[in-house]
């Protein structure tokens, strides 16, 4: 029977400086009897520029390290090795093979193989400017004597050959061209074929046009950049975080370092920006590593609007609720969140808590908004800027009825919140990854609350020349006027969670660097009686208050990808707490009661649900109470509190008076009177009288008092 050889791949990748790319570990060397030889290999390339070399051999397969330098002796089986040296792209240049062996013969004699990397002889081809029906394009002057062919092809694969697509005239004499053979909303690819003698040079570039109606940007991409379409019969695949493509027919193999795009898909429901990091042997399956718009765009003006359609969010853990996500997890701002308020509940489920039949219907509604702006800026083709403006925020419509007999402190997760579009060629996702805390202090009944609040973040700034950096937080927003029952309890809610923000955020798993990540917490809010309340009624007086949180980091790397500008920047993270609202329902309720003075005045206060009395009588004999608010002789009760227990005054006070120049000279006689408990056991009490202005009587005491007598000369 005929046996398959089975073939063997080595793997080398030196650069100038002694850097090098990370290969697997060497795998066990070749079988004890299999002869043996050894070959001196030698890389020359410019510095910075990582060389994958592949030698593809007869036996075995063995995958070496070059641990460090440009020069590595290596023992392999011998025979016959092919040579496969593929293109590199390194921050838009790209460089190939241009000196070096195409095979290596491994014999008994150490052999020495030295290869010569150089930057790849290029026309040049870039965008300078396209509108909705034109593409204008430029080249470098060629040399003397060639001729210069330009042809078009509509999608992301440009012409393959001089004869392949659609002519564009060009003039020999002239170093731009503009197309105007071109729709509104599409994408075109072209090719330079520049001849001279017997050798031909290419350059490839890819365009689209704007389209206002459906918002279809004006790009132009990074030289060998690959944009994947939605049906194109590329397979993304993601493995232990890794992700790679397995290229359809029609797609030609990208250099390494060449930018590469990824739709929406089941596999990556973010798709993906990142640029080419690895060949197979056989240079149809590629893998990537994450990276950034100009890695990908050599220029792009792209401007999207987060889809803003209200989102009912259903708690996870619910008897009728499913535990399963949507997609994967957003990446956590770890530093970030630990600022969060969020942060301090419990960590108890409410569906094991007292809250359970109560909460098991709570559905807020949110709402994302924001919007994405980014434009690439380039000359000849190179990105030398990225400009960048972005939104994000939600609006949290949320009611709430809660009613416990005891303290809780738990937190219900949400299902996660996910907008995926696609902004023209770049895919776009929002991921909030909502929680809501709960916490209450003790007895109470809650009802009537109601709130809609938005909070997030705005930053803008440029990367690369002329950097610069602003960013400011969002908030608006209202609560209704809630109604308490409880004794000086309170309640605390907070929902928020991570959000992440930018292009392929929804693909985490496969390491993508997201444009924005953090926490937001859009609503953060306490309710709590104000002053004095009893158990069973409703509190006279309730605070109100709201604030957003958020911190946020911006990853300069979702813009700029691989590029290192001199001027790039890099900012703080945007941490912000802000309270927008902080009201007292009714109005005024927690000033104390306003009382009326003069000649003769009498207070008391107390600080239970107690109904007490005060009493005062004239030196006529007429005695001023809740039964008789008047005297013939000017005085009057004008404050009064906690009335049969069927209200309870926030502070309670009761006021006696006579005005200046109308109290009756004599002697008064004051006292405190236990109307009734009122279920309370504190009866304790705080009673002044001034006469004249003098304070005469400062007595505390509980329960009915003795009487005290003032006299007013």
């Amino acid at each position: 029977m005929r046996r398959s050889p089975i073939v063997a791949v080595l793997v080398l990748c030196l650069s100038f400086f002694g850097m090098l790319a990370v290969a697997p570990e060497a795998t066990a060397a070749t079988a004890k009897s299999a002869p043996t030889g050894k070959v001196k290999v030698v890389v020359s390339a410019p510095k910075g520029v990582r060389v994958p070399i592949q030698l593809v051999g007869p036996k075995k397969r063995v995958v070496a390290t070059v641990a460090k330098g440009t020069k590595r002796t290596l023992t392999l089986p011998r025979g016959t090795y092919t040579v496969k040296v593929p293109q590199v792209v390194v921050k838009g240049v790209t460089y190939a093979l241009k000196k070096g062996p195409r095979k290596i013969r491994i014999g008994s004699k150490k052999v020495r193989a030295k290869f010569v990397v150089k930057k790849l002889a290029d026309p040049g081809l870039y965008v300078s400017s396209a509108t909705s029906s034109s593409i204008t394009l430029g080249w470098k002057k060629p040399k003397k004597h060639s001729t210069v062919i330009l042809r078009r092809a509509l999608g992301t694969v440009a012409p393959a050959g001089p004869k392949a697509g659609k002519a564009v005239k060009v003039k020999a004499s002239k170093t731009s061209v503009v197309d105007s053979k071109v729709k509104s909303g599409k994408t075109y690819a072209y090719s330079l074929f520049v001849r001279k003698g017997r050798s031909t040079a290419r350059s490839v570039v890819t365009a689209g046009t704007p389209n206002v109606g459906t918002g279809a940007p004006t790009f132009a991409l990074a030289r060998n950049a690959a944009i994947v379409e939605s049906g194109d019969s590329d397979v993304p695949n993601v493995s232990n975080g890794v992700v790679s493509v397995r290229l359809g027919a029609k797609r030609p193999t990208p250099p390494i370092g060449a930018g590469f795009v990824l739709p929406v898909s089941s596999v990556l429901p973010g798709g993906f920006i990142g640029t080419v990091s690895g060949l197979s042997p056989d240079g149809r399956t590629v893998t990537l590593a994450s990276g950034g718009l100009a890695d990908v765009f050599s220029s792009l003006d792209i401007t999207s609007d987060v889809p803003s359609e209200p989102v009912t969010l259903d708690p996870v853990g619910a008897p009728e609720s499913s535990a399963d996500d949507d997609v994967a997890y957003a990446r956590r701002a770890v530093e970030a969140r630990a600022l969060s308020a969020a942060s301090s509940s419990s960590g108890e489920s409410c569906f094991n808590t007292s809250l359970s039949n109560q909460v098991s219907n709570l559905h807020p509604i949110l709402t994302p908004s924001g919007s994405f702006h980014s434009e690439v800026k380039s000359k000849f083709g190179v990105p030398y800027a990225v400009k960048f403006s972005v939104s994000a925020a939600m609006t949290a419509g949320f009611g709430f009825d809660i009613e416990t007999e005891a303290a809780v402190s738990c937190g219900i997760e949400f299902k996660k919140l996910v907008k995926t579009w696609m902004a023209g060629p770049v895919p776009l996702t929002l991921v909030f990854d909502p929680t809501l805390e709960v916490s209450i202090s003790g007895a109470i009944e809650e009802t009537g609350f109601q709130s809609t609040l938005t909070g997030g973040m705005s930053a803008d700034g440029q990367l690369g020349l002329g950097g610069y950096f602003h960013s400011r937080p969002i908030f608006h927003g209202d609560v209704t006027q809630p109604t308490v029952t409880g004794k000086n309890a309170s309640l605390g809610l907070t929902l928020g969670g991570d959000l992440t923000f930018g292009p392929g955020a929804g693909s985490d798993s496969a390491g993508v660097v997201a444009g924005v990540n953090g926490w937001l917490n859009p609503l953060n809010a306490s309710v709590s009686v104000s002053g004095v309340s009893g158990a069973s009624t409703a509190a006279a007086c309730v605070e109100a208050s709201a604030k957003t949180e958020g911190g946020f980091g911006l990853e300069a790397k979702a813009w700029a990808g691989s590029f290192n500008w001199s001027a790039s920047w890099r900012p703080e993270a945007l941490t912000f707490s802000h309270s927008w609202f902080d009201k007292y329902y009714p109005e005024g309720c927690q000033n104390p009661p306003v009382t009326g003075s003069g000649d003769v005045k009498a207070t008391l206060t107390w600080g239970s649900a107690a109904d007490l009395d005060l009493h005062v009588t004239d030196p006529s004999g007429d005695e001023i109470y809740f039964g008789n608010d008047a005297s013939e002789s000017g005085g009057a009760l004008d404050v009064d509190a906690n009335a049969a227990c069927w209200s309870v005054a926030s502070q309670p006070t009761e006021n006696i008076y006579w005005p200046s120049g109308g109290a009756p000279a004599g002697t008064y006689h004051v006292q405190v009177v236990t109307w009734s408990p009122c279920d309370e056991t504190d009866l304790s009490w705080h009673l002044q009288v001034w006469v004249k202005g003098v304070l005469v009587v400062d007595q505390r005491g509980s329960d009915t008092s003795p009487v005290y007598d003032v006299t007013l000369d």
